[in-house]
């Protein structure tokens, strides 16, 4: 009687052979999944980095936040006017952090012709296809991008904005 290996005794190679063996379809899909790969390793941190940026404006008030809070209801502003400031800081920021990257990607495309992104287009075959970055300005995809960076951050400010708002002025000064 032949003696078949348990699982105990399976050596690694023949399981490496066996996800080959499995995996072999995905062979000339190779270059794609690489680049599909950082893709998605470059927007899950991008999405972590705005999660952890959100959490530390959500997660509380410095003191020094917080003395101006109660300066300015000292001085007479209501809650609703607090709100309204920090909603303003909250677009003055966000507007000029989207504005300045979008100036940057472009000079990036126009001046340097993409020299960061060239390689992932490209692939990492020997014969490379000719390419040209080509600018172009669509009104959609600026709302698009637009939307998609500065909405989630003014919704990320509105707990904050709120609880600062709600500071009671005697409890700081």
């Amino acid at each position: 009687m032949r003696h078949q290996p348990s699982d105990i005794e399976r050596s690694p190679s023949r399981d490496l052979g066996n996800l080959r063996h499995l995996f072999g379809f995905l062979r000339p899909y190779r270059t794609r999944l690489v680049m599909a790969s950082l893709a998605l390793f470059v927007a899950a941190g991008a999405v972590l980095a705005f999660v952890i940026f959100a959490w530390d404006k959500a997660s509380g008030l410095s003191q020094e936040e917080k003395k101006e809070v109660s300066i300015l209801k000292l001085l007479g502003w209501q809650t609703s006017d607090i709100i309204f400031l920090r909603f303003c800081e909250s677009l003055t920021v966000s507007f000029l952090a989207f504005l300045a990257g979008y100036l940057l990607a472009w000079m990036h495309v126009v001046f340097f012709d993409g020299a960061v992104f060239r390689p992932v287009f490209l692939g990492w075959s020997v014969l490379r296809p000719v390419f040209s970055l080509v600018p172009s300005f669509a009104v959609g995809d600026l709302l698009l991008i637009f939307s998609l960076s500065v909405i989630p951050y003014l919704c990320a400010t509105a707990v904050p904005a709120w609880r600062a708002a709600t500071v009671r002025a005697d409890s700081v000064i």
